[in-house]
């Protein structure tokens, strides 16, 4: 494209080009409207006295604003402050965002290690990488306001599969999966699987279980061998009001429908929600794993990867079975993270 008619003329006008393409050696002190970010992206350029390339242009001797559409697509680097007509925004210092209004006051959001974080004002907020608390400068000190745990989102329910769906149902929340089964009169396990990662890997969940004090609820994980639909199962259970309850379960099926053994349970005592339960393999071993805050854990049971699953186990999951006519149970799934 030439030249803009509108930005060409006499001492009223500039001379310049509003193009994508860069219009090269035009001479010093013409300007350039950069169009390669799109609507909404441009960015204005003037060309610097050697007549060798273009500079962004800004006020008060800053770097130019980084216009950003909803794709985040960058154009420039970012400037020192942002003025918006009630107050201003800047970045005091790396990993440090503070916004403060007209009228005065403001804030500063900062990130990074506990023991890293600034000395901040009163006001101020910290997003620590290696705790669970969101931290809230009083006029002397840190506060902690939480417990807030890392999570992770779980993948769509449309990128899981049905194994002896029955009724159950499966619903994408805002930023969960709420897992629900039917009742039946005997076993009827249902699952949502898939492909098990390479090993070594594990997975960690989080979830609020519903269940019922009857024999019995149970929701949790599972490794399932696709080949022969054997699953191994690792649930928070109930098991009636004759014996410790809820307690931790790792089972066999042969098949949903058919139940092999226990290989083990355990009274973990007074636990609250939310629950989080981990199933690994690291290619010699199946373990699984119990914690109340995602970062401490008990391992809790280990044993070969072929045992049982005699091919080794290919898919992994979300397991909920009813074993009574009266109560059903659910799961609140808020966190699945494979490392």
């Amino acid at each position: 494209m030439a030249e803009h008619p509108d930005l060409v003329g006499t001492a009223l006008h500039v001379p310049g080009y509003v193009q994508s393409a860069d219009p090269g050696a035009v001479g010093a002190g013409k300007y350039w409207v950069d169009t390669t970010g799109g609507t909404g992206a441009w960015v204005l350029k003037v060309r610097n006295a050697a007549n060798t390339g273009w500079e962004p242009v800004a006020s008060g001797g800053g770097s130019a604003l980084t216009v950003r559409e909803v794709d985040g697509t960058p154009t420039e680097t970012p400037t020192t402050a942002i003025e918006f007509p009630n107050g201003t925004l800047t970045e005091p210092s790396a990993g440090v965002v503070r916004y403060t209004p007209s009228g005065g006051g403001g804030a500063t959001i900062s990130d990074g290690a506990f023991s890293g974080r600034p000395a901040g004002a009163e006001g101020d907020l910290n997003l620590p990488s290696d705790g669970y608390s969101i931290a809230r400068k009083g006029a002397s000190a840190w506060e902690p306001w939480g417990p807030v745990f890392p999570l992770t989102k779980p993948p769509l329910v449309a990128t899981w599969t049905w194994v002896n769906q029955g009724t159950a149902t499966a619903v994408d929340e805002a930023d969960s999966i709420y897992f629900a089964t039917q009742t039946a009169s005997g076993n009827n396990a249902r699952a949502l699987v898939r492909a098990a990662p390479a090993t070594p890997y594990v997975v960690t969940a989080c979830f609020y279980p519903l269940l019922t004090l009857v024999n019995s609820n149970s929701v949790g994980l599972c490794f399932r061998e696709s080949s022969t639909g054997k699953l191994v199962s690792w649930v928070w259970t109930t098991n009636g009001a004759g014996t410790p309850s809820p307690i931790l379960l790792a089972g066999k099926y042969a098949s949903p429908t058919v139940y092999s053994a226990n290989y083990q349970t355990y009274a973990p005592g007074i636990w609250g929600a939310p629950i989080w339960l981990r199933i690994a393999d690291n290619g010699t071993n199946r373990l699984m794993g119990w914690s109340t805050d995602g970062r401490h854990w008990i391992d809790y049971h280990t044993i070969g990867r072929t045992d049982f699953l005699t091919g080794g186990a290919d898919q992994v999951g979300l397991f909920a079975e009813a074993v009574n006519l009266s109560y059903s149970p659910a799961m609140n799934l808020v966190s699945w993270k494979v490392t």
